[in-house]
C-alpha cells in the first residue's frame, strides 16, 4: 500500500520559517520589478508629454505672432483700404449701362481698325443674370467677320481687351481656311445693374 504521508510530506527545505523567507524574497522581487516597470512607463509618458508641450508651446507662439500681426489697427486699415481699392477697380471694369447701338458701333470700329470685314452681326435682347449678390445685364452678340489670319487674331484680341469692357466669348468658330477665313463669334457684353 502506498503511504500518502510520504507522498505529501513537506521537505525539510520548505519548512515553515524558510518557506516564508523564500516567499517574502520572491514577493519583494516581484514588487521591485513591478515598481521598475511602472517607473519606466511613467518616464516614457513624461517625455511624450514634454514633447507635446514643446510642440504646443511653439504653435501657441506662432499663433500669438499672427494675432499681433493681424490685430493691429494699422494693419486692418491697410487691408480695408486695399480691398476697397480693388472693389472700385472691379466696379469700374463693368460699364453702368448697355446700349446695343454703342456696342455695335464699337464692334464696327474695332473691325475697321483690325482691317477685317463684317459679314453679319446681330444682337439678342438684354437678359439679367444673378452672380453672387449682384445682378448683371448681358447683351448677346452674334458676329461673322472675314479677313487674313493675323487681322482676325488682332480683331479677337481687341474685342476681348479693347474698348468694350466685360466681354466674354461664348463660342468661336473658323471656316473657309482655303480661301478667306471666316470667324463666327458668339459673345456677351456685361454691365452692372
Amino acid at each position: 500500500m502506498i503511504d500518502l504521508k510520504s507522498i505529501f510530506r513537506i521537505p525539510p527545505v520548505l519548512k515553515r520559517g524558510r518557506w516564508l523567507r523564500i516567499k517574502l524574497s520572491t514577493l519583494a522581487l516581484i514588487v521591485g520589478a513591478a515598481a521598475l516597470v511602472a517607473s519606466a512607463v511613467l518616464g516614457v509618458m513624461y517625455f511624450q508629454q514634454q514633447r507635446e508641450q514643446e510642440s504646443l508651446a511653439s504653435q501657441l507662439a506662432v499663433g500669438r505672432e499672427s494675432l499681433t500681426e493681424y490685430d493691429s489697427a494699422a494693419s486692418l486699415e491697410e487691408r480695408l483700404a486695399a480691398v476697397e481699392a480693388r472693389l472700385i477697380a472691379e466696379q469700374a471694369y463693368f460699364p453702368d449701362k448697355l446700349s446695343s447701338e454703342a456696342t455695335l458701333t464699337s464692334i464696327l470700329q474695332i473691325a475697321q481698325e483690325s482691317q477685317v470685314t463684317v459679314v453679319e452681326i446681330s444682337t439678342q435682347p438684354e437678359r439679367d443674370q444673378e452672380r453672387g449678390n449682384h445682378t448683371y445685364s448681358a447683351l448677346s452678340v452674334y458676329l461673322q467677320v472675314t479677313g487674313g489670319l493675323p487681322e482676325l487674331q488682332d480683331f479677337v484680341n481687341k474685342l476681348e481687351k479693347g474698348e468694350l469692357k466685360a466681354v466674354s466669348i461664348d463660342e468661336i468658330g473658323i471656316t473657309g481656311m482655303e480661301e478667306s477665313p471666316v470667324v463666327s463669334l458668339d459673345f456677351s457684353v456685361w454691365a452692372r445693374r
